[in-house]
This record gives structure tokens, C-alpha cells and sequence, in this order.
């Protein structure tokens, strides 16, 4: 029981990071997006 607890707190904590740095990149960085489609278009 100890063990499952453990990992589902491991996986909440790299849920809550992989969240934080895709804000943080929406937001610092909303021209790579564009780019991104605009080379696929090519």
C-alpha cells in the first residue's frame, strides 16, 4: 500500500511539473508555435 501511494504522489509531482513548463513556454515562447506550423506546412 505504502509503494502505490508513493508512486501516485511521483506521478501527481510530474503531472504538476510537465503542466508548469508548458504554461511557462506557452507564455514566454507563443512565436515557436507558429513557426513549428509553418515549417510542417512546407
Amino acid at each position: 500500500m505504502r509503494r502505490r501511494e508513493n508512486f501516485e504522489k511521483i506521478n501527481l509531482f510530474l503531472f504538476l511539473i510537465v503542466l508548469f513548463v508548458t504554461i511557462v513556454i506557452i507564455k514566454i515562447k507563443p512565436p515557436v508555435r507558429c513557426k513549428m506550423i509553418d515549417s510542417q506546412n512546407e
